[in-house]
């Protein structure tokens, strides 16, 4: 059967009480995929916990949001994962997997890319791990993949070669200028319901830290860098946020 461009891109619930913001880091990558012609479909167990008590329920979620990624007939799942659900987006993998063989699983985050190796090396449901940053290394993978193209060739991906083996590439320099990461797909989830719950809009303005505490891995993945948007493109994302939603607390 010939693949779909249809590609899930996954936030694994963080927790049953408390609620996040929207998932930004998958509204950037869903612009992101989008640009080079692919489908994205968001689906957020954060938000969904709020629309429907199921999804609160440990007992058979993993089979549940399994089976919930699958039915969009994606042919890619993207899986974005911290430290307190990457278990959970592990497990997720492990039973889109018995459902789907035939689907590529990629795990990003900035959990996994603190152990990228580890974990493709004990976790067979994955095919790739986005190590760092998304924005240019998902779509180019993704782009491999549907052209055929060698996968050595796209820096910044962790993959599981044909016979097993796994084969770790060289990495993708950080982003120099912020201005090149896209705008957020807001039109790809129900944007007023996330408001309704938590009304602030969040605001990607800059990337890293230069200090290098001990407890803290911000550090280690964004290289001691800091990085931000340029002046004029934050104030024009929080307008949009403010005169079509009408948010009016921002957090930077």
């Amino acid at each position: 059967m010939p693949k779909s461009k249809t590609v899930c891109l996954v936030r694994p619930l963080l927790s049953k009480y408390e609620q996040s913001a929207y998932p930004m880091e998958l509204l950037i990558l869903a612009s992101a995929i989008r640009k080079e012609g692919f489908n994205p479909t968001i689906i957020d167990f954060e938000y969904l916990k709020t629309t429907d008590p199921i999804w609160k329920e440990e007992k058979g979620f993993t089979k549940r949001a399994a089976a919930e990624i699958v039915s969009t007939g994606c042919s890619y799942v993207g899986l974005t994962a911290i430290c307190s659900n990457y278990v959970l987006a592990l497990d997720i993998a492990h039973e889109i997997k018995k459902l789907s063989p035939h689907t590529h699983i990629t795990l990003g985050g900035p959990q996994v890319t603190m152990c990228y190796a580890e974990t493709m090396d004990c976790s067979p449901q994955l095919d790739s791990i986005v190590v760092g940053e998304g924005e240019f290394t998902y779509p180019d993978l993704l782009n491999s993949i549907e052209q055929g193209s060698p996968l050595e060739n796209v820096p910044g991906i962790c993959f599981r070669k044909k016979n097993g083996s796994i084969r770790i590439n060289e990495k993708r320099p950080l982003l120099k200028d912020l201005s090149h990461s896209p705008n957020l797909a807001f039109d790809l989830i129900d944007l007023p319901g996330y408001l309704n719950l938590k009304n602030i809009g969040t605001i990607y303005a800059g990337s890293g830290c230069p200090f290098n505490c001990t407890f803290c891995t911000t550090s280690l993945v964004w290289e001691r860098k800091y990085r931000i948007k340029p002046v004029e493109r934050i104030i024009e994302e929080i307008k949009e946020l403010h005169y079509d939603y009408g948010v009016t607390h921002f957090d930077l």
